[in-house]
């Protein structure tokens, strides 16, 4: 049995990877396994885990992590507070705009695409976590 592993610039929301492995899988479906890394996942310790699959000019690190899972795995409404982890940096609570954190320091906040992004106002996130495409993000809440 092959494992085939399809990674792609096509970014998060792009038909054409699902058809790409349509087509991959329809060669030879009982000799090959396809491994979707790209949705995240709840882990043993009851944390939401994406990762990093793009970085765009400014440096901000867009997740795979969408506002709906985000919101469905905090509960909004029972008023937990998100932790952001990525590397050993924690980022507490997730900002509605830059300007919420102080200059050069990092912030979480739904891009315009409606996907977790990681960013430091006034600098760029990529610098600052020395992050690359593929980096594990890990969510989690914890009691106000």
């Amino acid at each position: 049995m092959a494992i085939v592993t399809l990674l792609t610039d096509f970014g998060v929301g792009d038909a054409y990877v699902g058809m790409m492995k349509g087509v991959i899988l329809s060669v030879n479906r009982d000799q090959l396994v396809c491994l979707d890394i790209r949705k995240p996942i709840i882990s043993e310790k009851g944390e939401l885990v994406g990762a990093i699959v793009s970085i765009d000019r400014f440096g901000n690190l867009i997740t795979n992590i969408d506002l709906k899972r985000l919101e469905i795995f905090c509960k909004t409404d029972t008023g937990n507070r998100l932790l952001v982890w990525i590397g050993g940096e924690r980022i507490s609570g997730l900002s509605t705009c830059y300007g919420q954190a102080e200059p050069n320091c990092p912030l979480a906040i739904i891009g315009s695409l409606g996907y977790l992004e990681i960013a430091v106002n006034c600098g760029k996130a990529r610098s600052y976590f020395k992050a690359e495409k593929g980096d594990i993000v890990r969510v989690m809440t914890t009691e106000p």
